[in-house]
């Protein structure tokens, strides 16, 4: 795969439109983008957005389903596997507003955080 065709599926995937904001997304400074143009994109550059893309699909993977309803909250669907059962749990407005925020803008820290807060409150209500 070219540089070039490199640079398209990270901006594809981080839905923007310029290098260097790719280059923001995986912590890099703007400036970065001009030295990858020049043909100087790091191994470790590549490494970042292949973790970013893994750490995506994991994320998606962690939903069966999700529902929404406008101003109203949601349903998470989920099938445990082990029983082939299924279980609903109930979203709050905030919650569904949370999720909806992460999906625009990907904000995997803020993710993480609400994934262990989720594992917390999950173990006390056992």
């Amino acid at each position: 795969m070219t540089n070039k065709e490199i640079f398209q599926e990270m901006k594809a995937f981080f839905k923007v439109n310029s290098l260097e904001d790719v280059a923001e997304k995986l912590g890099y400074s703007r400036n970065s983008a001009r030295n990858w143009r020049a043909g100087q994109l790091s191994q470790k550059a590549i490494a970042k957005f292949e973790k970013a893309k893994a750490d995506k699909k994991k994320d998606d993977e962690a939903f069966d389903e999700l529902f929404f309803g406008g101003g109203i909250g949601g349903i998470l669907m989920r099938y445990d596997k082990d029983d082939n059962t299924q279980h609903n749990y109930t979203l709050s407005p905030e919650l569904v507003d949370f999720i909806l925020l992460y999906i625009d803008y990907g904000n995997k820290a803020l993710l993480d955080k609400f994934t262990q807060d989720l594992k917390q409150i999950q173990t006390l209500i056992k």
